[in-house]
């Protein structure tokens, strides 16, 4: 019984280490998913400012790149983008730039170095005329826009006598302007002509010297050596440098921020797959705790269980040692008194007692009884003490013990250190939560304090509030008393106005007078005038019926002729030049329609060949019919251009012609099966996206139409437009075929349970695995069809005999 209580309290001992190490590790593993979470929140709130700021970039961005493309021309825009296409899939070298990307102007001369530069800054500089020439021809080819180059090797600056006699007032414009030796030249061929003035005198200056250059101020003004004066107010807002450097400088801040955020994002990703990772060993660390703790448990209760069986078992032997020594030595004594009383039964007790011992004796006989009752008192004294002790042992024994022994094994138990590590714990969360409440404390105080400072900025703001209303409510008491008084001015005024017209048309009246008459009745009285007027109204009321204004209205109607026909003029001069505004939109709004149609025709034709290898298609214009021609036949843009008029008034619509293998001839969409007009309608979506792309397209189960080999051909033009460099797209595409699942990016998986859709996450290798599997079983349910349909036939088949 002792080895196996030993053996078993050695396995109690190992089982509790195993139980400290378990819960370090566990503590371990619980520190680092605190970190982790920490380090993910941090990651997420940066990329959270990130988002923010990018967003803010973005947009700035966006209005930058506006104003850049409104700053430079369409064709040369135009240009400029198809270049660098041109130049990155032919993989051309030699090709520096824009002339303004090569070079830094001082903010001073930014004005002066765009009068002189315009649309010059905007040239490319390349190496070499063969490079030129080369993108030139691919730009003829592609049919789009125009650019201008400048090679380096063809360069001719010629030496420009500068003056000097102003010092340092006068000086070339180009030795202002940064740039690399290499392109000296070309900036030397565009501003080597111009000499910057400090003032407009010493420009006058400088032109009237017969200098062989030109001279600018800093404001833009400019006199040519040739004669000719430019100037005027220039808008630095819209300067083509300006708006360029800000395109540009946004340009890179938008990348920067864009690869933080994918940083950032990388980090918060991490962090995820991190506590993940934590977390799964989190949980088993704590159920191998539970494992350890609960098979610890069962070992204590053996033990116990060992022990109180040991212990019962000493108690019995004790019991049973004492029992058979006291009944031993009862015994004895009992063997003693035998021989004693045999030994007094053979003598008499009286014979050898003297007379006074006899009445001794007797004497003592009632001492004897008292002694012996006392004895018997005695006994049951004794006897009741014991059965008092054995409850007190009894109670000792099965209370008193058991809690000492249950207190020392509590006492000597391992997983108090297991609860004190937990403890430990605890205290740390209850550290880091004091410590994040301390943060909140702080932040609130501040909060509170800021609090404070605006309720009394509000107090004051509502002192002043209220001593304007005091003083708004003083002003208006004045301004009825200045009201009150202006209406009696009004009045007045309204009085005086009306004599003064009753008096204007009493003068109109007398019609106009001549310079001599006036001065006839200048220096006359009233009293004169006024007797001359009744004299002059008797004699007028003779020729009452002439008309006394004519002079007067002659001269109206001739001022009011002459600033009609003015007026005439000026609207006919107006609707020349709307008529030249509305045909000069008119040619561009159709040049844009013929050539977006163009590109949308061309891309249409690369992406047909694309999906359908040895097809042909093509779209064409549709001439709307006149009445010398009925037939209804189709031209294209450039052979109907001759018929004059609008791109709308020319034709009617757009009519598409494919033709799915070599030889044979293009037919028109009524013809085609559905399959062939899913990958006709792809083939202009594409074709449209390439002229105009959008960020992201949305397609649902496309290729269901769809033979295998054109499921391929799409499957490998969605991975080419999602990977194109200059318009890279976004595609959501739901499908039950492989080919497109093979190029795809990321897979999700639709699972429909319980009338609940949930999208998850999967890998390429189970989505392959659910689309064979649904194809093998939509085999097996086709090949199980058949077979009922052919047994249908067969038994049915006898049965029409019968029947005939």
């Amino acid at each position: 019984m002792a080895a196996e209580v030993a053996n078993q309290q050695q396995q109690l001992a190992s089982l509790s280490e195993q139980i400290a190490a378990a819960d370090a590790a566990y503590q371990e593993l619980k520190t680092q998913r605190n970190a982790a979470q920490d380090a993910k929140k941090e990651a997420w709130r940066e990329a959270d400012e990130m988002r923010a700021e990018l967003k803010a970039t973005e947009e700035e961005y966006n209005r930058a790149h506006q104003n850049w493309v409104r700053a430079v021309p369409n064709d040369i825009l135009e240009g400029i983008y198809a270049m660098e296409n041109l130049r990155r899939s032919h993989n051309l070298k030699g090709v520096a730039g824009l002339l303004v990307e090569l070079m830094e102007v001082p903010q001073q001369l930014v004005t002066a170095a765009d009068v002189v530069a315009g649309n010059q800054l905007f040239q490319v500089v390349v190496d070499n005329e063969e490079v030129g020439l080369q993108l030139v021809r691919l730009l003829n080819k592609a049919g789009k826009g125009r650019v201008t180059f400048m090679p380096l090797n063809r360069l001719q600056v010629p030496d420009i006598a500068y003056p000097r006699q102003w010092g340092r007032d006068v000086e070339p414009l180009y030795k202002h302007l940064r740039t690399d030796e290499k392109y000296s030249k070309a900036v030397r061929q565009v501003f080597g002509r111009f000499v910057v003035c400090k003032d407009r005198s010493l420009m006058e200056a400088v032109a009237g010297s017969g200098a062989p250059v030109d001279a600018i101020t800093l404001e833009g003004d400019v006199m040519r050596s040739k004669g000719t004066i430019s100037g005027g107010y220039v808008n630095t807002s819209r300067s083509k440098i300006l708006t360029h450097k800000k395109y540009k400088e946004l340009e890179g801040a938008v990348k920067r921020l864009q690869d933080q955020r994918e940083l950032a994002s990388k980090k918060a990703d991490q962090a995820d797959q991190d506590i993940l990772h934590i977390s799964t060993q989190l949980t088993a660390a704590d159920e191998n705790r539970k494992s350890l703790r609960n098979q610890l448990a069962k070992a204590k209760h053996a033990v116990e269980s060992a022990k109180r069986d040991k212990q019962d078992l000493e108690s019995q032997l004790l019991e049973a040692t004492s029992r058979q020594e006291a009944a031993t030595a009862q015994l004895e004594d009992l063997n003693r008194q035998i021989s004693a009383a045999q030994a007094e039964l053979g003598t008499d007790m009286h014979a050898g007692l003297s007379a006074a011992e006899k009445r001794q004796l007797t004497a003592l006989q009632p001492k004897i009884d008292q002694l012996t009752q006392d004895l018997n008192k005695a006994k049951k004294a004794r006897h009741q003490a014991q059965s008092q002790v054995t409850k007190l042992q009894t109670r000792l024994d099965t209370n008193l013990l058991k809690r000492v022994e249950e207190l020392s094994s509590t006492r000597d138990n391992p997983g108090i250190g297991a609860d004190r590590s937990e403890l430990v714990s605890l205290e740390q969360d209850l550290h880091r939560a004091e410590a994040t409440l301390a943060d909140v404390e702080s932040k609130l105080a501040a909060v509170e304090a800021k609090t404070d400072d605006l309720s009394k900025k509000l107090r004051e703001l509502t002192n002043r509030c209220q001593a304007l209303r005091d003083e708004k409510a003083a002003g208006s008491a004045a301004e009825a008393e200045e009201g009150r008084a202006a209406a009696a001015l009004d009045t007045r005024q309204a009085q005086l106005v009306a004599r003064c017209e009753d008096l204007g048309r009493k003068i109109r009246d007398l019609g106009s007078l001549s310079a001599e008459v006036f001065e006839k009745y200048q220096n006359k009285g009233q009293k004169e005038l006024h007797s001359a007027l009744k004299k002059v109204q008797a004699e007028l009321s003779k020729y009452s019926h002439v008309n006394k204004k004519a002079l007067d209205q002659f001269t109206n109607f001739t001022e009011q002729r002459e600033e009609l026909t003015r007026r005439v003029n000026e609207v006919r001069q107006s609707e020349t030049k709307i008529r030249e505004l509305i045909s000069a939109l008119d040619m561009r709004k159709n040049e844009a329609i013929e050539r977006t149609f163009k590109g949308v025709a061309k891309n249409f034709r690369e992406v047909f060949a694309e999906l359908v290898p040895g097809g042909k298609g093509e779209l064409v214009m549709q001439r709307r019919r006149t009445g010398d021609d009925d037939d209804g036949s189709d031209v294209e843009g450039d052979d109907a251009e001759a018929a004059g008029g609008g791109v709308l008034d020319k034709y009617s619509g757009v009519k598409v012609r494919v033709a799915f293998s070599r030889g044979n001839e293009t037919v028109s969409l009524k013809l085609l099966s559905g399959g062939q007009k899913t990958l006709v309608a792809l083939a202009l979506i594409f074709a449209i996206q390439r002229c105009d792309p959008a960020p992201f397209y949305l397609f649902d189960e496309i290729d269901a139409a769809l033979d295998p080999q054109y499921r391929t051909t799409v499957a490998k033009l969605l991975r080419k437009q999602a990977d194109d460099e200059r318009n890279p797209a976004m595609f959501v595409i739901t499908t039950f075929h492989p080919q497109i699942v093979q190029e795809a990016d990321k897979v999700y998986g639709v699972i429909h349970a319980n009338r609940i859709s949930q999208i998850d996450v999967i890998t390429r290798a189970d989505a392959l695995q659910f689309l064979q599997a649904e194809q093998e079983q939509n085999a097996a349910q086709q090949e199980q069809q058949r077979e009922q349909q052919q047994q249908r036939r067969q038994h049915g088949r006898p049965r029409a005999v019968a029947a005939s």
